[in-house]
């Protein structure tokens, strides 16, 4: 019986060694991966689990703009995520204007806050209870002439046109030129003069034409165009030209 089972292991040696080691690599592959790929699996969701992804608030679309009635318009809006913000302030420059914790829009008018012409740079405040600090910028441009007026009385020659318009005192404005949506032969215009008044940080200026009517035919309805050239800006105002009794 012996020598029959040795007479076996002799004939199918080879066999026998290749699935031995089919039997061992098996068993290798399956301690390794109960051991060492699961636990290493269970390890990473724990983590995944403890520590969680945190996202700080931001603020999107902050933007602005200055109107044609002389205000600033800004508008906003903040996401939290996982963040818990205590306040939110506006800011002009480095100068504090407002706390808008529970806005998301804001109007400043530029008679009550004179800020000056060219850019104007605004920026959010978002404190965040672990003292962190998000900001946000925006820029706007604003008008460097505010509070344009124009008034018109009756003249010897015909009418006196005149237009208020203020400034900062460190920004030069040149005189303006005019025009009007009619006849140039009809109308005469002369320069008569520009007066300066201090206000503050701001100097307020009058420049005055005087329009001749001597050649108009009738009283009548046009556009003044009152034009500053180094700013590239012009503003227009209604006015009746009124021809005196007796031309």
């Amino acid at each position: 019986m012996v020598s029959k089972m040795m007479v076996y292991l002799r004939k199918n040696i080879v066999f026998i060694i290749l699935l031995s080691i089919i039997i061992v690599i098996t068993t290798g592959l399956t301690v390794y991966y109960a051991f060492f790929v699961k636990v290493d699996n269970i390890s990473n969701i724990e983590e995944n689990v403890a520590t969680p992804e945190h996202k700080t608030a931001k603020v999107q679309d902050f933007k602005g703009y200055y109107g044609s009635d002389n205000q600033v318009y800004l508008s906003w809006n903040i996401i939290p995520y996982q963040s818990i913000i205590t306040s939110v302030a506006l800011y002009h420059q480095d100068v504090m204007i407002a706390d808008v914790s529970n806005l998301k829009h804001y109007t400043l008018p530029q008679d009550v806050y004179k800020f000056p012409g060219g850019e104007n740079v605004f920026s959010l405040h978002v404190q965040l209870k672990d003292e962190e600090m998000v900001r946000a910028e925006t820029t706007v441009m604003l008008d460097h002439l505010t509070s344009v007026k124009c008034i018109s009385t009756e003249s010897e020659e015909g009418m006196l046109v005149t237009l208020s318009y203020r400034h900062r005192k460190d920004f030069e404005v040149a005189v303006p030129r005019i025009t009007v949506n009619a006849s140039s032969s009809e109308y005469h215009f002369s320069y008569k003069d520009t007066t300066k008044t201090e206000d503050g940080d701001f100097i307020v200026e009058e420049t005055t034409y005087e329009i001749n009517t001597r050649n108009a035919q009738a009283s009548k309805k046009v556009t003044i165009r009152w034009i500053f050239d180094s700013l590239n800006r012009s503003f227009d105002f209604p006015l009746e030209i009124k021809i005196k009794s007796g031309q």
